[in-house]
């Protein structure tokens, strides 16, 4: 969006680590990590947040989703290296979703929250989309009838726009 790209910083970082993928990235100026990136493997990565809610799926304290990013095109060097890292990594803070490609073709999203995590693959006609909506996780959305709290904004429902993107 044009009003953040005053904030976007594109990025080409080689680690010094040994066995550390070089990635080109995109994220805010203001913040570590990734919200978008490719790494020297072909992997491409890109990540959309989720509303917290409740319980067990919202964590105060851990490590953000732009870290997450990072750490992924650091490491991974296929979708299924991609995924392992994601589903596996300690400390989520945050919820959202992480779509993966790798340089073969193959192509995941992860759904996760701070306790849980889903995969999704392409469906039979090879499609597979992100709006910001649980699929595979349906329990960690937002209730149904949660309502914005944005000044402006108050009488639209939270869901509505997630369910837009995804059935378009």
């Amino acid at each position: 969006p044009r009003v953040l790209q005053p904030y976007q910083v594109i990025r080409r970082d080689v680690p010094s680590e040994p066995g550390r993928l070089a990635t080109t990235t995109l994220t805010q100026g203001p913040m570590v990590g990734a919200h978008f990136g490719v790494n020297e493997a072909g992997l491409a990565a890109s990540a959309n947040n989720a509303r917290l809610w409740r319980g067990d799926h919202l964590r105060r304290r851990g490590v953000p989703f732009s870290m997450l990013i990072q750490e992924i095109l650091e490491q991974a060097t296929s979708t299924q290296a991609a995924i392992e890292i994601a589903t596996s990594f300690p400390s989520r803070s945050n919820a959202g979703f992480i779509a993966l490609a790798d340089a073969s073709g193959d192509a995941a999203v992860v759904e996760y929250t701070a306790s849980s995590t889903a995969v999704r693959r392409p469906n039979d006609a090879g499609v597979l989309a992100q709006a910001n909506h649980f699929s595979s996780m349906p329990h960690a959305n937002v209730p149904e009838g949660t309502r914005w709290t944005v000044k402006g904004m108050e009488h639209l429902h939270y869901l509505d726009g997630s369910r837009a993107r995804q059935q378009a």
